[in-house]
């Protein structure tokens, strides 16, 4: 009962970390690539033009998103004979 009291007691502001770098929601997938290679993460905040957090970009969706863009455009050829 004392770790789950302990679990309760303990916020996200206790353990997280700030990060080391941000993304705007204009910036190009090759410049996000580069932030992640550059900054050995996965995860960067999007921030505005205020610099207020507004999301995240993490890598496994983006890599997610690109497939499948892909694998449509594939589909388009192979329909196109």
């Amino acid at each position: 009962i004392q770790m789950l009291e302990f679990s309760q007691a303990v916020m996200a502001f206790d353990i997280m970390e700030e990060s080391p770098v941000t993304c705007t929601p204009d910036m190009s997938i090759p410049e996000l690539y580069k932030l992640y290679e550059t900054y050995d993460t996965e995860a960067i905040p999007v921030v505005d033009k205020d610099g207020i957090a507004c999301g995240v970009m993490e890598k496994p969706a983006v890599q997610r998103y690109l497939r499948s863009q892909v694998l449509a455009l594939q589909k388009k050829l192979a329909s196109l004979g």
